[in-house]
């Protein structure tokens, strides 16, 4: 499932500008909006939430949520057509982390007879079993598509002085 956000020029107020003759090229406008948006949200990976996300279950020393690898951070594409931007992922687990969900795991057993699984606990110690119980975890909701006010002013007073 991706994620798509969208900054549109509602269609009332663009037909009016154009009854003015104020409209012109919105381009420079848009891509204004657009680094604004793009700014925002790593901004949010940056502060671990604005607010706040929740802590890790687990926590972690210099951990901070959703930080890991990066991938999902630097997931964000935009695009700037003629009526607005579009500022998008494709990861797959993006809503997840938006949203929030419960997954459910299934039973886990070793591929081969007689094996083992192992992973390893919260403070780095493995642990083996002979097999894994289904169960459900809970990932909290962590918004990191959250315009601030400041954001959304600066869009505003991109536009007028366009």
């Amino acid at each position: 499932m991706s994620i798509i956000l969208a900054l549109r020029i509602n269609e009332a107020v663009k037909t009016v500008a154009l009854l003015q003759g104020r409209l012109g090229d919105l381009s420079t406008p848009l891509g204004a909006g657009k680094d604004i948006m793009l700014s925002s949200i790593e901004q949010n990976f940056a502060s671990g939430g604005r607010p706040a996300w929740r802590p890790l279950a687990v926590p972690r020393t210099g951990i901070v949520p959703l930080s890991g690898r990066g991938i999902l951070r630097t997931s964000f594409l935009s695009e700037i057509s003629a009526s607005g931007v579009v500022v998008r992922t494709e990861s797959p687990y993006a809503a997840v982390h938006q949203y929030g969900a419960t997954i459910t795991i299934p039973a886990i057993v070793p591929r081969r007879p007689g094996g083992v699984l192992r992973w390893y606990a919260a403070d780095g110690s493995p642990v083996f079993r002979r097999r894994a119980r289904a169960h459900s975890v809970t990932i909290p909701s962590r918004p990191f598509l959250v315009w601030q006010q400041e954001d959304i002013d600066a869009i505003v007073a991109v536009f007028q002085q366009h």
